[in-house]
């Protein structure tokens, strides 16, 4: 280390003279003069070559019109899917209005069927009680019958 003080930094309104402007030396160590080093570019710097840069105009051409190619025909499959599925949709829409009018058919004759139903239980069951307890009687009056007579006894040898 040297015994030499630290340059004084420079003024904003008073630049150095060219004597005592930067030099390819690094400054002192002195923290009255802290130096970083030189600045670092941010990038590297751009090549313009005109292979280089045609090459690469080339090449984005190309993917544009493969990625344009590839979504005209995602658009041609859409538009062919809507179609198919319209088509769907009317076919589905026009089953679905007859099992409509089906199922209101169906309802008017379950109605007609339960009224005429209910007409025929209230006599028939009338009946069928009736047609019961004579039966019943019949079964009763056979039964004693049977008792009067009386039995013959079964011999076994």
């Amino acid at each position: 280390m040297t015994a030499d003080p630290a340059p004084a930094a420079p003024v904003a309104n008073n630049p150095p003279a060219f004597a005592d402007g930067p030099s390819a030396a690094a400054p002192s160590s002195s923290p009255a003069a802290p130096w970083g080093g030189l600045p670092r570019p941010k990038r590297y710097p751009i090549r313009e070559h005109y292979d280089t840069k045609l090459a690469h105009l080339k090449a984005v051409a190309a993917f544009k019109r493969a990625r344009l190619d590839f979504n005209i025909a995602d658009i041609n499959w859409i538009k062919r899917e809507q179609e198919r599925l319209a088509a769907c949709l009317e076919k589905v829409t026009g089953l679905c209005d007859g099992d409509a009018d089906s199922i209101n058919n169906l309802d008017e004759q379950i109605a007609t069927l339960e009224a005429q139903g209910e007409e025929a239980s209230a006599t028939s069951s009338q009946d069928w009680i009736e047609r019961r307890r004579i039966k019943m009687a019949e079964e009763k009056a056979a039964a004693a019958a049977t008792e009067t007579e009386g039995s013959e006894p079964t011999t076994s040898n």
